[in-house]
């Protein structure tokens, strides 16, 4: 390869059914395509384009970061190639970012899912419940 300046992450399929019809290989299929097989090659593409100075652009969906009946699958595949596209020092980066510039412990996260899990907790259905200091409030 003489030089590569840009690689265009865009290749992925779709696949919509709901958990209880949701067969194995695609549920192993979806994130090889759509996670794995982006990953190998931005990890090959790398030492090029810091030669060029290029750049990765990932291409996402709508459903990496909104529901789809059906799509959980496909949705985390999405979700996690926006989580891929963004580089940081993780806990430093959002230790400051965090109201409470606090990252909980897992005996603290923890608490939320012995909470959710308990028979009081059912009415809970269907809920994202974000256990993160407010982060997600700013």
């Amino acid at each position: 390869m003489e030089r590569l300046d840009h690689l265009i992450n865009h290749a992925g399929a779709t696949a919509v059914m709901p958990l209880a019809e949701a067969d194995k290989q695609t549920i192993v299929d979806l994130p090889a395509l759509n996670v794995v097989a982006p990953s190998l090659l931005a990890r090959e593409a790398l030492p090029h384009l810091r030669r060029t100075s290029g750049s990765i652009i990932n291409l996402s969906s709508t459903y990496g970061h909104r529901p789809m009946a059906g799509g959980a699958h496909y949705s985390a595949t999405k979700a996690a190639i926006g989580q891929m596209t963004v580089a940081n020092d993780m806990y430093a980066y959002e230790r400051d970012r965090i109201p409470t510039h606090h990252i909980a412990h897992a005996d603290e996260v923890a608490h939320w899912i012995l909470r959710m899990a308990d028979p009081a907790g059912r009415h809970a259905t269907g809920q994202v419940v974000t256990v993160d200091g407010g982060l997600e409030l700013i």
